[in-house]
């Protein structure tokens, strides 16, 4: 029998207005009432991709890239442009807008990263509007250390991936966040604006994400949830419901998710497990995850492993190599070593005196 997730969407509203108590950025007494900043990261990986799934797409041997999930270099990738802007308006009310382009290692990427407008407010929390991360992603896309490498886990069997998951963004979306006494909750909808063949009018099948974490001693709790059923013409049941673990005192980080993903998702669950131990400068990791098929009739179980380690210059500049082996029943293995390099830059506020 098909295992399936309920639906939570009465609760998006829920939550939303229980948020009314938190997240948002506010400026400090001391910098002007308008701020705007740029921040460009990049990253360049030397990559070597063996074993039969690899072979079966014709990509073995070297490549240069930025990021790698599913068998395709620079996907998943880190680089990018950023341009913040802010206006405060009142003492407790600011304007926050970003645009934000995607790079990699051949240029400007066709989709760009963030593009909204908002306010934020210390007491109420902040509203976005535009193109925006949903809080599925954002709630623990962090928690793996060596996300948006060739060594990650997301889209390669150890955790979701997808605008639906740990992955990309969505237009036309609105997204509410505030946190309290370490409380976080946030609620988010993507506007299904498409036409809906026949009756003139627009589809209406909006896409719910909603998320709350709260800490408990050095210990975060998490639970999220994401439904984009038929948005966009897309295919039913397309939803996931996550349950998360992270610990983190002193040099030690440990990190745990499981993930049910609906038939319109990956049909399937996923877990993931993460730990992390920081020497100086030198940070080592090790991540392990299995991807659980629900399918009939086609049972395609994967399993995925990476140990890597960073090696932190200075702030801004960093070097990290190590070793994924990805396995799926049915599509085979892809082994993968290399070395990459990270460089970023934040101008913080360009308008200060």
């Amino acid at each position: 029998m098909k295992r399936r997730m309920p639906r939570i969407r009465p609760l998006v509203g829920a939550l939303a207005l229980a948020g009314a108590v938190s997240l948002p950025m506010s400026a400090s007494a001391d910098e002007p009432d308008t701020s705007f900043s740029v921040f460009l990261r990049l990253q360049a990986e030397v990559v070597n991709a063996g074993g039969s799934a690899a072979e079966a797409r014709d990509n073995k041997g070297w490549h240069i890239t930025d990021g790698w999930v599913n068998g395709r270099a620079n996907s998943g990738n880190w680089g990018g442009l950023f341009f913040d802007l802010g206006h405060q308006i009142s003492d407790d009310l600011r304007g926050v807008a970003r645009y934000a382009m995607s790079l990699d290692v051949d240029g400007k990427k066709d989709s760009d990263r963030h593009t909204y407008v908002g306010l934020a407010s210390q007491r109420f929390g902040q509203v976005t509007v535009g193109r925006l991360e949903t809080p599925y992603k954002t709630d623990t896309v962090g928690w793996d250390p060596l996300n948006a490498t060739f060594l990650q886990a997301r889209g390669n069997q150890g955790r979701s991936a997808t605008a639906f998951g740990h992955n990309s963004f969505l237009n036309r979306s609105i997204r509410y966040d505030h946190a309290v006494n370490g409380i976080q909750v946030a609620a988010f909808v993507g506007i299904d604006d498409s036409s809906d063949p026949g009756t003139g009018d627009t589809r209406g099948n909006h896409t719910y994400s909603v998320s709350i974490s709260a800490p408990v001693g050095p210990v975060r709790l998490l639970l999220s949830h994401i439904d984009g059923s038929e948005y966009r013409g897309g295919p039913d049941d397309r939803d996931g419901t996550k349950l998360g673990v992270r610990y983190s005192e002193g040099p030690w980080t440990l990190a745990g998710t499981y993930e049910f993903r609906g038939e319109g998702a990956e049909d399937g669950d996923f877990l993931f497990l993460t730990g992390s131990y920081r020497m100086g400068k030198w940070t080592h990791s090790i991540n392990f995850g299995q991807f659980k098929d629900d399918r009939d009739g086609r049972d395609n179980d994967g399993d995925y492993f990476a140990i890597g380690t960073r090696y932190s210059f200075r702030r801004g500049v960093a070097l990290h190599g190590g070793f994924r082996r990805t396995e799926q029943d049915v599509t085979g293995t892809e082994n993968m070593f290399g070395i990459g390099l990270r460089i970023f830059h934040n101008t913080g506020n360009l308008l200060a005196r």
